[in-house]
């Protein structure tokens, strides 16, 4: 089904956050910016989606920097509604982040950082996310821009000027990402998300500290580790060491230092390329020793959903389109996708019931008429 089509019963979908826009302007302007991030078209930001849909360019860039709504209320809504759709005891959080390059250094928090869809450390915007995959759906659950430490030196001029510009609150200031990632699973759990484990890569599962932090929350865990990681087979009887000069540094995992770290699953993963060449993958899990391998190694599959998942959110709603430089431009842009990608989940969940219902009432129907034939 083509996405025109289903743009019809946009108004009806965007029924329940009526009462988080105060006027009716803004109502109408967040449905014409929505509508514009599903449209086709190679841009997304706000000049050529509001040619797209015949709206005001002037109003729709006021809907991302101006216009009064209530943003938290929108997201409590939206994943109210996921949730009703996917919810799901055997689902899954997965935690990963996503770079935004950027030409310029105006933006709100751009700085040279790793870029993990260039690869590399370049020009770019981080965003913190936070996927659920529930019954036969994955969607974003949250998303958070990581505030870089050259934005969070409150002693430095040009960075006080540079946060003024665009309108950084005070409340935001540089945490790791390890410590964004799990505010957002605290968020989840706050709101009563059902869930069996948390999966991530090996950027998040190499640090020890996440680790501990699921297992201070009681969260069963398949995280990915870096090939460099030290480990041990068995438990290691440490020993007070005598007294040396301090040198500079530390080992990562800090266990020369005496630090105990959890007994976990140690997961080696064949991946084939080709001609018979193969990589090898490595991954921390802390699920119970009475659970099946082949159990723990679908789980980690599921990370894969959220590539899939960003590829959605880029290069169709336009999730990196955003031209705007402000800190609440940059948040409202990215929770206005989130509402356009959960239409579509919405759409596409309704359309495959429809289908099974179908599928359904045609096998009744043979069944009812092979009886009368035997009768």
């Amino acid at each position: 089904m083509e996405k025109q089509i289903y743009l019809q019963d946009m108004g009806e979908y965007l029924v329940p956050y009526a009462r988080y826009f105060r006027r009716s302007e803004a109502r109408d302007l967040a449905q014409c910016y929505v509508v514009g991030l599903m449209m086709d078209g190679e841009r997304k930001s706000v000049e050529p989606m509001s040619e797209r849909v015949h709206g005001s360019e002037r109003g729709m860039q006021r809907l991302l920097t101006d216009v009064i709504w209530d943003e938290a209320g929108v997201m409590r809504e939206y994943r109210q509604q996921m949730l009703a759709e996917t919810s799901d005891p055997q689902g899954i959080l997965v935690v990963d982040d996503t770079g935004f390059p950027k030409k310029g250094r105006r933006s709100v928090c751009v700085a040279r950082q790793y870029c993990g869809a260039r690869g590399k450390v370049e020009n770019c915007q981080v965003g913190v996310s936070m996927t659920y995959v529930g019954q036969e759906a994955s969607w974003p659950y949250a998303m958070d821009l990581f505030v870089p430490e050259s934005w969070d030196d409150l002693n430095d001029p040009e960075c006080r000027v540079m946060r003024n510009k665009t309108h950084m609150p005070d409340s935001a200031r540089y945490r790791e990402k390890w410590k964004i990632a799990l505010e957002q699973i605290d968020l989840a759990c706050a709101q009563g998300v059902p869930h069996r484990a948390v999966v991530s890569d090996g950027w998040y599962g190499n640090i020890p500290e996440f680790r501990q932090g699921l297992e201070g929350r009681w969260e069963s865990y398949v995280v990915g580790i870096y090939s460099t990681t030290e480990v041990f087979m068995e438990s290691p009887v440490f020993e007070v060491p005598q007294p040396k000069k301090r040198k500079r540094g530390r080992p990562a995992n800090g266990y020369r230092q005496g630090t105990r770290h959890e007994e976990v699953w140690l997961i080696i993963e064949r991946r084939w390329k080709k001609k018979g060449e193969y990589k090898l993958r490595y991954f921390f899990s802390n699920m119970p020793q009475t659970m099946p391998a082949i159990e723990i190694v679908r789980l980690l599959h599921e990370r894969f959903w959220i590539e899939h998942g960003y590829q959605q959110l880029k290069e169709e709603l336009g999730l990196d389109h955003h031209e705007g430089r402000s800190w609440p431009g940059w948040h409202r842009h990215v929770f206005l996708v989130f509402l356009a990608f959960g239409y579509l989940t919405q759409m596409r969940l309704q359309e495959k019931k429809r289908q099974q219902q179908l599928l359904w009432e045609n096998r009744l129907r043979l069944r009812t008429q092979e009886q009368g034939y035997s009768n």
